[in-house]
């Protein structure tokens, strides 16, 4: 039995989270605004891409969420880091 997340992301339907992923989730969604950004430039113009979360902020925002990092929780979101980057490009 997972968790039915709803509302999140407005294009797409519901989805569900296992239970074990759910702090990972829920991390990752509070960091949404804290992403380090890389800009490149050209003669053809230029663009702007995600290269990861701003890691150094992770402590404050787990803290304020009542989220106790461990090394299981950064395996996870380091996975939906990746994975939103790859959605995203």
């Amino acid at each position: 039995m997972g968790i039915v997340m709803q509302g999140a992301f407005r294009e797409e339907p519901p989805c569900l989270v296992w239970p074990e992923n759910w702090r990972a989730v829920q991390l990752f969604l509070a960091m949404g605004t804290q992403w380090n950004w890389v800009a490149i430039s050209g003669f053809g113009g230029g663009s702007v891409f995600r290269v990861g979360l701003k890691l150094e902020v992770l402590p404050v925002v787990a803290g304020a969420h009542d989220i106790r990092i461990t090394a299981d929780l950064l395996a996870a979101l380091s996975i939906l880091e990746a994975e939103y980057i790859e959605l995203t490009k």
